[in-house]
């Protein structure tokens, strides 16, 4: 004789749904539980830079990743390498994310000239660098570009990779007339210097003779 024997079939069934209550209250708690370790778990001292593509994304956008790290010395006890409990208690995790995602913003503002440089000089194969400056600066001066975050991710440490594009109306043109009025200036010093060169050996050869 089986237990469906034994018990009513209303008994059976009341049974059958205690069980399943009682089952899905257990695997709640599990994922609460799970839950509450990852967010004490003790803050990380640092992460791998997590890697995504950037570059041109059309004539008008230009797309940069950049990692961001919220800061250590704030919320680590000097000398003694672990974090504070009294600033983790302050400072939760999401807290440190937004820490972290303002420094890659402050650093993407202060990198996306360096890219536009960096562009310009692999374009034109000119290693000037005060030259690069000066033509850069001057075609991204009044230029206007907040950048807009496409997508975040953080680390275990909650340290933050963002994406973020940089928009202006025909920037992709700029920078390549940036190139241009760098190729031409680069031949004129170069003509310059020549000429200077030529009309040095001229008066040399011109003592020599007298």
């Amino acid at each position: 004789m089986n237990i469906k024997q034994i018990l009513s079939k209303k008994q059976f069934t009341g049974i059958v749904w205690q069980l399943a209550l009682f089952s899905s209250i257990f695997l709640l708690m599990l994922v609460i539980l799970n839950s509450c370790k990852a967010k004490n778990k003790p803050l990380g001292k640092g992460t791998s830079v997590i890697i995504s593509n950037e570059g041109w994304v059309d004539d008008n956008s230009y797309q940069m990743v950049v990692y961001g790290q919220w800061d250590r010395s704030a919320y680590y006890e000097e000398s003694k390498g672990k974090a504070s409990d009294a600033l983790q208690k302050a400072r939760p995790y999401f807290g440190l994310r937004e820490d972290a995602k303002t420094a890659a913003k402050v650093k993407a503002m202060r990198n996306f000239k360096e890219k536009m440089l960096s562009f310009v000089e692999s374009e034109s194969r000119v290693e000037n660098s005060e030259l690069l400056y000066d033509v850069v600066t001057a075609h991204l001066r009044g230029l206007v570009i907040a950048p807009q975050v496409l997508r975040e991710e953080y680390s275990k440490s909650h340290d933050a990779s963002i994406t973020f594009l940089f928009t202006a109306e025909g920037l992709r043109a700029i920078v390549d007339d940036a190139v241009q009025v760098t190729l031409r200036r680069f031949d004129e010093d170069v003509d310059a210097l020549t000429d200077t060169d030529t009309d040095a050996a001229a008066e040399e050869t011109e003592d020599l003779e007298n």
